[in-house]
């Protein structure tokens, strides 16, 4: 949950223009926008994350990747 947190942290602060994913296999919510234009849109993803999936389920995401 605390790479959701620092991530959260890091796109609400970016200052400068710039396209913005988390699209690696190990993630299992996939974001991707311009920032700034669709901050309030990742942040209210990465909301979700942190409030309604929970450490427990993310920890079994990981764990039935087989293929990482």
């Amino acid at each position: 949950m605390e790479k959701y947190e620092e991530v959260k942290e890091l796109v609400a602060q970016l200052q400068i223009p710039v396209e913005f994913a988390m699209l690696g296999a190990s993630n299992p919510v996939m974001l991707r926008g311009r920032l700034p234009e669709r901050r309030e849109e990742i942040l209210a993803a990465l909301d979700a994350v942190i409030s309604d999936i929970g450490e427990e389920r993310l920890r079994s995401y990981r764990v039935n990747l087989h293929h990482l």
